[in-house]
């Protein structure tokens, strides 16, 4: 599941990425049907690093530092990062399918204007097949 939210501190949209189950880079960089040492290649490998070296995974940071003080999910997500009551009820609702939940402040330009959630959608859902 992705979601775009939009973030009242920078004035910019967002994503928050659900997964069931982690993407290796050589996986994601096959996903987008580019050559590993290319310049999409290289796009593309930091795009993957952005979304999962760099990005804060909610999920694991709720369940290691902050499940004892906020107790449920959603709460964390509305206390801590001011998430809309709707979206966090809607991720507390993912939090036990998941196995992480991503919250990916783009970094690229090309990401914008539903573009951005077309594309994340394709390398991190594929069609089944």
């Amino acid at each position: 599941m992705i979601k775009v939210v939009f973030s009242s501190a920078d004035q910019r949209e967002h994503y928050i990425v659900s997964l069931r189950t982690s993407i290796s880079e050589s996986t994601f960089i096959e996903r987008a049907g580019v050559l590993a040492n290319s310049y999409a290649g290289r796009l593309v490998s930091r795009l993957y690093e952005g979304l999962f070296l760099t990005s804060l995974d909610l999920k694991r940071d709720f369940d290691k530092y902050y499940s004892v003080e906020y107790g449920q999910f959603a709460n964390y997500l509305r206390k801590r990062h001011l998430f809309h009551h709707d979206d966090a009820s809607e991720f507390e609702q993912e939090y036990s399918r998941s196995e992480s939940i991503i919250y990916y402040k783009r970094a690229y330009s090309f990401l914008e204007d539903g573009v951005g959630e077309n594309l994340l959608k394709s390398l991190l859902e594929p069609e089944e097949e």
